[in-house]
């Protein structure tokens, strides 16, 4: 559906606003941008169904859980209420699932149709696609007032030209690889292939273009960055899409999440204090 690639489109412009909070000059905010990463990556692992619709709130709920504490620290309460919002909405979109409804079931013993929630599922319950995409974009809204983040900025019209189409080619080539892997759908899943490859070789280009000429840590960080996109965002929607991925692929993940955080400030703080002259400029 055309929903949920603008909902990829909105993880990946969730990682872009994580990204320049990231770069950010005096490095303040390398724990809360680091956390929005990992989140928005997260989100679109779960976007791309790699991970099994049973675990991945967990996951969420924990980064959200974490998000609020460091903003409630750094005394930013509206980026909070936004956080809340990007949560209920989804939920409202959420009782026409199928999923839900069995759990509901299951829980209480009774058809959602017949509890004091049918009302709303026959209000909302078709639109559930619009909602989670509204909460994407509540999320992402979120992280641009946390971090404070200007991505249209002075003398970056090629590195955002180059991280637009990545986000775009991503979005639609990871959107083609969610077809079944059967012949009647071939062309289209290498089509799929093709823009996801070229959505990763622009985001490398873009880093590189505003990274790669400053430190030879930078451009070790830019190389990792090329390395890990590819396997997120190319590898894992190519391969993992059989039957039982979700059940391979379900808590496999924590070990990289949380890995990823620690990866995230460690390096930013290790380039920071290598070359302090240098980190004046990576805004």
């Amino acid at each position: 559906m055309l929903t949920e690639v603008v909902s990829l489109v909105a993880c990946l412009l969730g990682v872009l606003i994580a990204y320049h909070g990231y770069t950010a000059t005096d490095g303040a905010q390398v724990r809360l941008s680091s956390l929005f990463i990992v989140f928005f990556v997260i989100s679109m692992i779960s976007e791309n169904n790699m991970m099994r619709d049973d675990i991945r709130p967990q996951f969420l709920i924990i980064l959200l859980v974490w998000i609020t504490v460091e903003l409630v620290l750094a005394r930013s309460f509206a980026p909070i209420l936004l956080l809340l919002l990007g949560v209920a909405v989804p939920m409202v979109g959420q009782l026409g699932d199928h999923t839900t409804h069995v759990q509901f079931e299951n829980l209480f013993g009774q058809d959602i149709s017949q509890s004091v929630l049918a009302p709303w599922v026959d209000s909302f319950g078709a639109l559930e696609e619009p909602f989670e995409l509204a909460g994407w974009l509540l999320f992402a809204t979120a992280a641009a007032v946390a971090l404070k983040t200007h991505i249209l900025t002075e003398g970056r019209a090629r590195f955002m030209t180059l991280a637009v189409l990545a986000i775009l080619a991503i979005a639609v080539g990871n959107s083609f690889l969610h077809l079944r892997d059967n012949n009647e759908f071939e062309s289209f899943r290498k089509l799929g292939l093709f823009c996801s490859v070229a959505g990763v070789a622009c985001a490398g280009a873009a880093v590189l273009l505003q990274h790669g000429r400053r430190h030879v840590l930078a451009r070790a960080y830019c190389l990792l960055f090329i390395v890990v996109a590819y396997w997120i965002a190319v590898y894992g929607p190519a391969v993992y899409r059989h039957e039982h991925s979700k059940t391979m692929s379900s808590w496999i993940w924590i070990f990289p999440v949380f890995a990823g955080y620690y990866t995230l400030v460690s390096c930013r703080r290790s380039y920071l204090c290598a070359s302090p002259t240098r980190a004046h400029k990576t805004s």
